[in-house]
């Protein structure tokens, strides 16, 4: 390893304890001349002409002194009598070391100031940091997806928030449409499981919570979409600790699972309401009007759809020499085509099976809307049908 060493050599002829033999436990020190030690006979036990009859023999040189130095760069230092380990290399102090394990790359300038049993500790024993786990919110609903306009929802509303790594929850909302309906501000929390311990220490933010509002929305259903939503705000929570047993010193930070967690505030996921009108179809054995098929759909002896008729509509007829017809809102696409099978298809018009529509107000059969314009779509003549038939856009 670069050390050099000259061998010093004691012998001892006599073990007499009187004279200062070596008794263990026992420490003295020894002061050096060019031959041999200078003392006291009776006190030093290394004296030649000590009554003890102890020897001391000279190092190799003959020269009483022996010497002790460290080559450089080899991993050890001297620094008087004390000799220890350090990580002396001659890389430059700005070049980064590659990642080992869970230890990121640091400067050569921070491996220097190691021993080489730290930087084996470094290595093998790293401080290795804690995960978090961030706050959350959920929302759910009684009811979502499409509704006839003019019809009654009561919507029941509910959010949770879970404050795991976080603080408390300090104020919840529900809202209709981005707008408050209902909010509460330090809500009550209730314990729910806390988060795991890691490398052995608990989670500085136990006991865990969860923190609930609730709110029912009565409405009558309008035209588009109704959204409901809700958002939480919440404290800082602590920081955990790392493997070492030290407190996280990373900055805190927003919803981030590599930090101890900030204050700050989440929206939940929504739901909602699309309030549209439905489309209708059936069948007569003898040839219907526009008016007629009003009158049919009013008095509910209509089939009724409750889907958008933006894109395609269809309907399973199973015609026995009936005629067909097909209303919906005229709000909506006007069809141009009708579809059966690949080899039965065609366009609206005069002489094909499907004529053009004409347009007609009609009136909810359940009551819920009236004198809304409704494309109507007839067959030209009587036929029996199979299948499908579905009137498409283009």
């Amino acid at each position: 390893m670069g050390v050099k060493v000259k061998v010093v050599k004691l012998v001892a002829v006599s073990n007499n304890s009187n004279c200062g033999g070596f008794v263990p436990g026992r420490n003295f020190s020894v002061p050096w001349s060019s031959n041999c030690i200078t003392s006291t006979p009776s006190r030093n036990p290394f004296l030649s002409n000590s009554p003890c009859q102890r020897s001391f023999c000279n190092d190799q040189n003959g020269s009483g002194n022996f010497s002790l130095t460290v080559s450089p760069n080899v991993g050890l230092v001297l620094q008087g009598f004390n000799l220890s380990t350090i990580y002396n290399t001659l890389v430059s102090d700005s070049e980064q070391s590659v990642t080992i394990g869970q230890l990121g790359p640091r400067a050569a300038s921070v491996w220097k100031t190691k021993t080489v049993v730290q930087v084996l500790d470094d290595i093998l024993f790293p401080e290795l940091y804690p995960t978090y786990t961030i706050p959350s919110v959920s929302f759910s609903s009684s009811s979502s997806g499409i509704a006839e306009i003019g019809t009654s929802v009561s919507q029941t509303l509910s959010l949770t928030g879970f404050k795991n790594d976080a603080g408390a929850f300090t104020f919840l909302s529900i809202r209709k449409d981005g707008s408050a309906i209902n909010n509460i501000s330090s809500p009550s929390g209730v314990t729910i499981t806390n988060l795991p311990d890691q490398y052995g220490y608990p989670d500085s933010n136990s006991p865990n919570y969860s923190y609930v509002i609730n709110y029912t929305d009565s409405i009558t259903v309008t035209e588009g979409v109704t959204s409901w939503d809700g958002t939480g705000s919440f404290a800082a929570g602590l920081a955990k600790k790392t493997s070492k047993g030290t407190n996280d010193t990373r900055s805190s930070a927003s919803l981030s699972t590599n930090a101890p967690q900030s204050a700050g505030s989440l929206t939940s996921s929504s739901v909602s309401i699309n309030g549209i009108y439905p489309y209708f179809w059936g069948k007569s054995p003898v040839a219907p009007t526009g008016s007629s098929i009003a009158s049919n759909i009013a008095a509910g002896t209509a089939t009724k759809v409750l889907a958008s008729a933006s894109g395609s509509i269809e309907a399973t007829f199973n015609a026995v020499a009936e005629y067909v017809w097909f209303a919906h809102p005229a709000s909506d696409t006007e069809k141009t085509r009708w579809y059966n099978t690949p080899l039965n298809q065609g366009s609206l018009g005069p002489g094909n099976f499907i004529l053009y529509p004409e347009i007609q107000a009609v009136d909810s059969p359940g009551g819920y809307w009236t004198g809304v314009d409704y494309y109507i779509y007839i067959s030209g003549y009587a036929t029996n049908t199979s299948g499908s038939i579905q009137l498409l856009n283009s």
